[in-house]
């Protein structure tokens, strides 16, 4: 398919569910593609957009997953929430200078994806802008980046003023001096898959906050958390499967649905006394953690007797 050179605008939803189409010409006049417009494209392979586009919609190329190339706009700002997320097949995508904003879930599920680079020209990134892209081997940001770094090969995003890591790939890890785990950061694998990574993820004892669902679908073989974090948010730990998972006697507040869905094998509490706002485990009367460690007198035992976990004391 040709878009003609008269074209500037590509409208919402304009070529969704075009199931049959492979190749698209982009014209030398387009600037605009709209929310959606190519969504669920599932024979597009590759995406060439000439340097008159100066603006994409979200979702724009969303669940295209035979999407294998892009080439983006020389004048593109911003790449938005979800434009590509689970085109499964992309290889590579080479994002230019011009792109100051990337956003929530922008390359999501692109699990053939094995490099990202960010120029030194971006200064905002959403929620896990590559989250559970599992093949990434290098997140890399340029050294000329003002606003975000990859330091110490942790093969991971962090804000450089906050201190906020926001993206770790497949066995990266959390660097000493991050103050704060992003929201969805630790993301490695999806819901439906039922491996434990052997991976031991070590929380540096800088870590002061650790932001809701940061957790969320996390695989891993141990993970403790050290002293330093009071407060357990909601979701910071759902859909997980890990074997052993490790929390101070400094929790003071677990948040709604913290562990809900997930498979742990060994959950140990070492606080007493804390808030439980909300089911700890979901709402479904089901729990999946195998065994809970906990202290004489926890909060936690009233939650493990309500959901049938068998608990021992520490």
């Amino acid at each position: 398919m040709t878009i003609g050179n008269s074209v500037t605008n590509i409208e919402k939803n304009a070529f969704k569910n075009c199931k049959s189409l492979m190749k698209v010409k982009y014209g030398s006049s387009l600037k605009f593609i709209g929310e959606s417009a190519f969504r669920y494209c599932y024979k597009l392979k590759n995406v060439e957009l000439s340097d008159s586009v100066e603006e994409i919609g979200k979702d724009a190329f969303c669940s295209c997953t035979a999407l294998q190339h892009v080439k983006l706009s020389k004048n593109l700002k911003a790449i938005p929430e979800e434009c590509f997320q689970c085109c499964h097949g992309l290889i590579d995508i080479s994002i230019p200078d011009s792109v100051e904003e990337i956003g929530d879930y922008a390359f999501g599920h692109c699990e053939s994806l094995t490099e990202a680079y960010i120029s030194a020209n971006v200064k905002k990134m959403g929620i896990a802008p590559f989250a559970t892209c599992n093949a990434i081997e290098k997140l890399v940001i340029d050294k000329n980046n003002s606003y975000y770094d990859s330091r110490d090969n942790s093969n991971a995003i962090i804000e450089t003023a906050t201190n906020r890591i926001i993206e770790i790939g497949p066995n990266g890890i959390i660097p000493d001096g991050v103050r704060i785990i992003g929201e969805e950061c630790m993301a490695s694998d999806s819901c439906d898959c039922q491996e434990v990574q052997n991976y031991v993820i070590k929380v540096p004892k800088s870590v002061k906050v650790i932001e809701k669902g940061a957790f969320k679908n996390c695989r891993a073989k141990r993970v403790e958390i050290p002293r330093t974090v009071k407060i357990i948010r909601k979701y910071t730990f759902s859909d997980c499967i890990i074997n052993e998972l490790i929390l101070p006697d400094t929790i003071k507040a677990v948040g709604f649905r913290a562990f809900d869905s997930s498979q742990i094998k060994k959950l140990t509490f070492k606080a007493k006394k804390f808030a439980i706002k909300g089911n700890l485990f979901g709402d479904n009367g089901v729990a999946y953690i195998r065994h809970l460690y906990c202290v004489r007198g926890s909060y936690a035992i009233k939650e493990a007797k309500k959901y049938k976990i068998p608990y021992s004391f520490i």
